[in-house]
């Protein structure tokens, strides 16, 4: 049986440890009134057949929790974590965002999805790319998998090295703002 439909998995990767944020977990942050995760939830929901959280140390949110199979992966390892997931229940591709991107477009699925015939399709936006918000099919698994044995950590350098399609935002508000620092919090409160 398969779990395709015109909404897609989501995975909010949350793996880090969030060392410039003084190890404060980015995801319960407040934005408003709400924490960072609730606006993710909230942007993504509409789009996604099953929001996964991956996080690697005990949490109490309403997701399912995926984690990685060792610990300090990187961001490689919640893709894998991700992949696996997908692999097993059906799927044959998954969307990953992360955790303290808050702003993540309500076009997000059609955009990715508009972009057929790549293994993967990274978001961009004003010439930047956004590594972390992209659509990894299945088919990507053992590729991740073999760099993640050969001791691979760095997400651009995996990247670098594979097919992708560039799927570009160009708007005001960058819709994959992240937020890493205190002051970045300060920079969202405005644009909020």
């Amino acid at each position: 049986m398969s779990n395709q439909d015109q909404r897609p998995l989501y995975v909010i990767l949350a793996g880090g440890g969030s060392s410039r944020m003084g190890g404060v977990d980015k995801y319960t942050l407040m934005l408003g009134e709400r924490p960072i995760l609730d606006h993710i939830i909230a942007r993504i929901e509409p789009q996604a057949s099953k929001i996964l959280f991956n996080c690697n140390k005990e949490i109490d949110v309403s997701l399912t929790v995926i984690r990685d199979q060792k610990p300090n992966l990187g961001p490689l390892g919640g893709i894998q974590a991700a992949l696996e997931y997908a692999k097993e229940k059906g799927y044959n591709s998954v969307i990953t965002v992360a955790c303290d991107t808050p702003f993540i477009p309500e076009n997000l699925t059609s955009r990715l999805q508009s972009l057929e015939g790549n293994p993967l399709v990274i978001a961009a936006s004003n010439g930047r790319l956004h590594p972390v918000v992209a659509r990894w099919y299945v088919s990507l698994l053992d590729q991740v998998t073999e760099a993640l044995d050969q001791g691979e950590r760095k997400l651009m350098k995996f990247i670098d090295n594979i097919e992708y399609a560039i799927c570009e935002w160009n708007e005001p508000r960058d819709p994959f703002f992240n937020i890493n620092r205190p002051e970045d919090l300060k920079k969202a409160e405005s644009l909020f």
